[in-house]
């Protein structure tokens, strides 16, 4: 009976001093910059608060539905944000959790954002005075 008690305490004993990295299965995502031009993605950039904060800025601006018939450009550019944490949205359009922004912006008109829900599904929106992004944010300036 001793020997199983001490089998069973040194089991717990190495559980409780094994380190476990949670993280190392999912990896840190950086800001992709998609050029539409060249279709293909230009540039990375290290998430921070700037991006993190103008993205949530942007998500509790929502205006309404994008209404034109083709929501991508045919030049300009895509930058595909992160969100960590996820922003809470609950509005006429969504209720739910966004864990990634993409900020559309075209060269000849105001941006717009796609989000997506939690069943996948794609969402385009306007935000309050249709703002373009600080560009400098992203390095397209």
């Amino acid at each position: 009976m001793k020997k199983q008690t001490v089998a069973v305490l040194l089991c717990i004993l190495f559980a409780i001093a094994i380190p476990i990295n949670t993280n190392a299965a999912s990896p840190a995502k950086n800001v992709e910059i998609y050029n539409v031009d060249k279709r293909e993605v230009t540039s990375t950039i290290t998430p921070n608060a700037k991006i993190q904060n103008q993205a949530e800025k942007m998500i509790k601006q929502i205006t309404g539905v994008y209404k034109k018939l083709d929501p991508l450009p045919k030049t300009g550019y895509m930058v595909k944000i992160p969100l960590q944490p996820s922003v809470s949205v609950n509005n006429q359009w969504l209720n739910g959790y966004i864990d990634e922004l993409i900020i559309i912006i075209p060269d000849e008109q105001s941006s717009h954002i796609l989000v997506f829900d939690d069943e996948n599904n794609p969402h385009f929106f306007t935000c309050k005075n249709d703002q373009q992004p600080p560009l400098e944010l992203f390095n397209l300036k």
